[in-house]
């Protein structure tokens, strides 16, 4: 089962390892963990220090750090989709974020490229469980990918109470947005380290994305040649065999603002 509440582990939830500098792995806390790095007081399913959760620490940690945790292979029993539930903390400044990713079962799922970002979440507070909800695509497997801050934040990503069961009526649930945060800080995105930034997508085919692209070294000869002038960076686009496959549109969705 996907379904998860780590009182008795990982489940069939597996940590992704790399032998690179910044990759680093989900830990199990709680009830008896003994630790003096900075984490929740208290899991989501009791609401208390007994119960147990997932976290990433950005103690120790070079900024962009990563971990990842990865799923079994998500298939639909039927024709209704498939809706992700999950509880989770981002804890420290505006660089430390949460990543859902998505692959299909027929990509390798250790390289970035195969990974698709469909829901993001930025820093929040410190011991506050935020509930997330996104639509999952048929035949893949899902990634939660933590992201550290700098070091000097202390801060961690959590997860507890993960949920996957069938719902056409799944409505994509970003962080709430603080209400003192400019507008332009939520929906501004240069789409640079190809990411999303807080915009989320939902494609109904695992094999459909916007893509990425720059002037430089432009990933497929279908698409924009170059940016506009006097821009620099990244863009993403779509192309209209992508755009047949997911029913005729692909759709961005802002965060709340």
């Amino acid at each position: 089962s996907h379904d998860c509440n780590f009182e008795r582990g990982l489940c069939s939830w597996m940590n992704l390892k790399y032998d690179y500098v910044d990759s680093g792995i989900w830990t199990l806390a709680g009830g008896t963990t003994k630790t003096t790095v900075p984490k929740p007081s208290k899991d989501h399913t009791l609401g208390t220090s007994a119960g147990s959760y997932v976290f990433y620490s950005s103690f120790q940690q070079i900024k962009g750090a990563k971990a990842q945790l990865v799923s079994e292979a998500v298939v639909s029993a039927g024709q209704a989709t498939n809706c992700m539930e999950f509880q989770y903390i981002v804890a420290g400044g505006k660089d430390a974020k949460l990543l859902v990713k998505s692959t299909s079962l027929f990509k390798n799922i250790e390289y970035d490229k195969d990974q698709d970002v469909i829901w993001e979440a930025g820093g929040g507070e410190f011991d506050t469980w935020m509930l997330g909800r996104i639509a999952l695509s048929d035949k893949t497997r899902v990634i939660f990918e933590a992201v550290t801050g700098t070091e000097t934040e202390r801060g961690y990503i959590a997860l507890d109470d993960i949920r996957i069961y069938a719902n056409d009526s799944c409505e994509t649930l970003p962080k709430p947005s603080p209400q003192n945060t400019p507008v332009n800080e939520l929906l501004n995105c240069d789409f640079g380290d190809w990411t999303l930034c807080k915009w989320a997508f939902n494609p109904t085919d695992s094999s459909v994305a916007w893509r990425f692209g720059n002037r430089y070294s432009p990933k497929t000869s279908i698409g924009p040649t170059a940016l506009p002038a006097g821009t620099k960076g990244t863009f993403i686009f779509a192309t209209g065999e992508m755009i047949a496959k997911n029913r005729g549109t692909l759709v961005l969705t802002s965060p709340k603002v």
